[in-house]
């Protein structure tokens, strides 16, 4: 019997040791919440639609429970215009939207249940699908938390919730057009908030 109880310590050590030291990779999937902008001549509106996460960890040696984190995420998504509150939206383009970021991901673990908090920097590219319009290229910093529960001894399931905020560091013109000039301009300091709720597999190895 003693042997027994020893074979499962060892075993939950191992495990927990796993755990805190793997590389680990994860595929997330789920929605992102965009909204209304104010631009210094009239509103814009970004439109909220499914999106789509990968990320890679690594573990820090030095501090248990802290991890350096990689992170891509995309979304389909559209732009709309509004110059004056008395007149209708214009739709100007379909677009992509792609965050690149690193950061840092600080995780307790309670057995099979790991919460955690996230902070990343990166930048964010909105990217027009009409040839006519440029791409722009800004800023992003990100806030979240979320847990993974494990389901196996190198994964499981990971759900998160963030807080994305795309900066215009400087005042300038986004979605300029190719020889029609720019129609939508920013102050500097302005933030686009948005957010994501994710849920989707973590492995390890």
């Amino acid at each position: 019997m003693k042997n027994s109880y020893l074979f499962f310590f060892l075993i939950s050590i191992a495990n927990s040791s796993l755990s805190q030291n793997a590389i680990e990779i994860s595929a997330l999937g789920g929605y992102q919440l965009s909204g209304n902008y104010a631009v210094q001549s009239g509103n814009i509106r970004i439109h909220s639609n499914p999106s789509f996460a990968f990320l890679l960890s690594f573990p820090v040696p030095e501090t248990p429970g802290l991890m350096a984190e990689f992170s891509y995420s995309f979304t389909q998504s559209a732009l709309s215009y509004q110059e004056q509150s008395n007149l209708p939206a214009q739709d100007l383009f379909d677009m992509s939207i792609h965050y690149f970021q690193a950061g840092a991901t600080y995780q307790e673990i309670f057995d099979r249940f790991i919460p955690f908090a996230i902070m990343q920097v990166g930048g964010v590219l909105f990217h027009p699908q009409n040839a006519h319009y440029e791409n722009a290229w800004l800023l992003a910093a990100s806030l979240g938390m979320g847990c993974k529960i494990r389901i196996h001894e190198r994964g499981g399931i990971r759900f998160q919730g963030r807080f994305l905020a795309p900066i215009q560091v400087e005042e300038g013109a986004l979605w300029c057009q190719s020889g029609s000039g720019c129609t939508i301009y920013l102050k500097s300091g302005t933030v686009l908030l948005q957010g994501d709720i994710l849920m989707g597999i973590f492995f390890q190895f």
